[in-house]
Protein backbone atom coordinates (compact mmCIF):
# COMPACT_ATOMS: atom_id res chain seq x y z
CA UNK A 1 0.00 0.00 0.00
CA UNK A 2 1.60 3.41 -0.97
CA UNK A 3 0.89 5.74 1.54
CA UNK A 4 1.72 9.94 1.30
CA UNK A 5 1.06 12.32 3.98
CA UNK A 6 -0.02 15.72 2.72
CA UNK A 7 0.70 18.43 5.26
CA UNK A 8 0.32 22.44 5.74
CA UNK A 9 -1.97 24.75 8.32
CA UNK A 10 -5.07 24.20 6.00
CA UNK A 11 -6.57 27.94 7.75
CA UNK A 12 -8.72 27.54 5.66
CA UNK A 13 -8.62 24.20 3.37
CA UNK A 14 -9.17 25.72 -0.15
CA UNK A 15 -10.58 24.22 -3.14
CA UNK A 16 -6.51 24.28 -4.29
CA UNK A 17 -6.00 21.77 -1.46
CA UNK A 18 -8.83 19.36 -2.35
CA UNK A 19 -7.69 19.50 -5.83
CA UNK A 20 -3.75 19.03 -4.47
CA UNK A 21 -5.44 15.72 -2.07
CA UNK A 22 -7.29 14.49 -5.65
CA UNK A 23 -4.48 14.17 -7.50
CA UNK A 24 -2.30 12.70 -4.86
CA UNK A 25 -4.84 9.86 -4.86
CA UNK A 26 -4.35 8.78 -7.98
CA UNK A 27 -0.87 7.70 -7.41
CA UNK A 28 -1.43 6.90 -3.56
CA UNK A 29 -3.29 4.14 -1.64
CA UNK A 30 -3.94 6.26 1.14
CA UNK A 31 -3.04 9.85 1.94
CA UNK A 32 -3.16 11.30 5.58
CA UNK A 33 -3.56 14.93 5.90
CA UNK A 34 -1.54 16.49 8.61
CA UNK A 35 -2.93 19.49 10.26
CA UNK A 36 0.20 21.02 11.46
CA UNK A 37 0.20 23.79 13.76
CA UNK A 38 0.16 27.25 12.74
CA UNK A 39 2.88 29.27 14.96
CA UNK A 40 4.01 31.68 12.29
CA UNK A 41 0.46 33.24 12.02
CA UNK A 42 -2.68 34.03 13.50
CA UNK A 43 -4.92 31.30 12.76
CA UNK A 44 -8.68 31.64 12.12
CA UNK A 45 -9.48 27.74 12.99
CA UNK A 46 -7.68 25.88 15.77
CA UNK A 47 -5.97 22.97 15.28
CA UNK A 48 -8.83 20.87 16.28
CA UNK A 49 -11.57 23.06 13.99
CA UNK A 50 -9.48 22.89 10.79
CA UNK A 51 -8.89 18.87 11.69
CA UNK A 52 -13.10 18.38 12.23
CA UNK A 53 -13.74 20.92 9.33
CA UNK A 54 -11.49 18.20 6.65
CA UNK A 55 -12.42 15.25 8.67
CA UNK A 56 -16.25 16.45 7.47
CA UNK A 57 -15.45 17.28 3.90
CA UNK A 58 -13.97 13.56 3.36
CA UNK A 59 -15.81 11.80 5.74
CA UNK A 60 -16.96 9.21 3.26
CA UNK A 61 -13.59 8.58 2.05
CA UNK A 62 -11.98 5.90 3.61
CA UNK A 63 -8.50 5.97 1.88
CA UNK A 64 -7.73 9.73 3.51
CA UNK A 65 -7.45 10.25 7.15
CA UNK A 66 -6.66 13.82 8.79
CA UNK A 67 -4.07 14.10 11.76
CA UNK A 68 -3.37 16.93 13.95
CA UNK A 69 0.83 16.76 14.30
CA UNK A 70 3.18 19.14 15.53
CA UNK A 71 7.32 18.86 14.88
CA UNK A 72 8.91 17.42 11.67
CA UNK A 73 6.68 16.85 9.11
CA UNK A 74 8.97 13.59 8.20
CA UNK A 75 8.68 12.34 11.52
CA UNK A 76 5.04 12.88 11.19
CA UNK A 77 5.36 10.29 7.87
CA UNK A 78 7.48 8.24 9.49
CA UNK A 79 4.96 7.60 12.22
CA UNK A 80 1.87 7.34 9.71
CA UNK A 81 4.15 4.57 7.39
CA UNK A 82 4.60 7.20 4.76
CA UNK A 83 7.29 7.38 2.03
CA UNK A 84 6.68 10.21 0.66
CA UNK A 85 5.40 13.82 1.11
CA UNK A 86 2.49 15.63 -1.10
CA UNK A 87 3.15 19.16 -2.23
CA UNK A 88 1.15 21.45 -4.23
CA UNK A 89 2.79 24.02 -6.06
CA UNK A 90 0.78 27.09 -7.70
CA UNK A 91 3.83 28.77 -8.96
CA UNK A 92 7.36 29.08 -9.28
CA UNK A 93 7.52 31.05 -6.15
CA UNK A 94 6.27 28.19 -4.70
CA UNK A 95 8.53 26.28 -6.21
CA UNK A 96 11.28 28.63 -4.72
CA UNK A 97 10.07 27.77 -1.29
CA UNK A 98 9.08 24.16 -1.70
CA UNK A 99 12.25 22.74 -3.45
CA UNK A 100 14.69 23.97 -0.24
CA UNK A 101 12.45 22.24 2.26
CA UNK A 102 11.84 19.08 0.28
CA UNK A 103 16.10 18.92 -0.09
CA UNK A 104 16.58 19.48 3.81
CA UNK A 105 13.35 16.55 4.08
CA UNK A 106 15.70 14.02 2.32
CA UNK A 107 18.67 14.98 4.10
CA UNK A 108 17.08 14.19 7.36
CA UNK A 109 14.92 10.96 6.10
CA UNK A 110 16.14 9.81 2.64
CA UNK A 111 13.97 7.13 2.86
CA UNK A 112 10.77 9.72 2.59
CA UNK A 113 10.74 11.37 -1.00
CA UNK A 114 8.66 14.66 -1.76
CA UNK A 115 6.09 14.37 -4.77
CA UNK A 116 5.17 17.81 -6.03
CA UNK A 117 1.81 18.09 -8.15
CA UNK A 118 1.01 21.69 -9.92
CA UNK A 119 -2.77 22.60 -8.87
CA UNK A 120 -5.10 23.40 -11.78
CA UNK A 121 -5.00 26.77 -13.08
CA UNK A 122 -8.20 28.12 -11.85
CA UNK A 123 -6.79 27.25 -8.39
CA UNK A 124 -3.10 29.23 -9.11
CA UNK A 125 -3.52 32.36 -7.30
CA UNK A 126 -5.85 30.85 -4.35
CA UNK A 127 -4.32 31.09 -0.87
CA UNK A 128 -5.27 30.19 2.58
CA UNK A 129 -3.69 34.06 2.78
CA UNK A 130 -6.19 35.45 0.53
CA UNK A 131 -9.42 33.69 1.08
CA UNK A 132 -8.94 34.43 4.67
CA UNK A 133 -8.27 37.98 3.82
CA UNK A 134 -11.86 38.12 1.80
CA UNK A 135 -13.41 36.69 4.54
CA UNK A 136 -12.88 39.30 6.96
CA UNK A 137 -13.68 41.92 4.89
CA UNK A 138 -16.47 40.23 3.41
CA UNK A 139 -16.64 39.22 1.36
CA UNK A 140 -17.48 35.86 -0.59
CA UNK A 141 -15.42 33.02 -0.29
CA UNK A 142 -17.57 30.54 -1.93
CA UNK A 143 -15.24 29.87 -5.43
CA UNK A 144 -12.32 29.28 -3.31
CA UNK A 145 -13.17 26.81 -0.60
CA UNK A 146 -15.54 24.35 -0.41
CA UNK A 147 -18.94 24.29 0.78
CA UNK A 148 -18.04 22.98 4.44
CA UNK A 149 -15.48 25.64 4.60
CA UNK A 150 -17.64 28.63 3.89
CA UNK A 151 -20.38 27.70 6.58
CA UNK A 152 -17.78 27.81 9.28
CA UNK A 153 -16.19 30.79 8.04
CA UNK A 154 -19.65 32.77 7.99
CA UNK A 155 -19.92 31.64 11.77
CA UNK A 156 -16.93 32.67 12.62
CA UNK A 157 -17.29 36.51 10.92
CA UNK A 158 -21.05 36.39 12.95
Amino acid sequence: MKVAVFAGSFDPFTLGHEDIVEQALHVFDRLVIGVGQSSSKRPLFSDEERVEIIQDIYKDRPEISVKAFAGLVVDFARKENATCLVRGLRTEADFSYEMPMAMTNHKISPEIQTVFFPTKSQFAYVSSSLVKELSVHGGDVSSFVPPMVVARMSQKNS
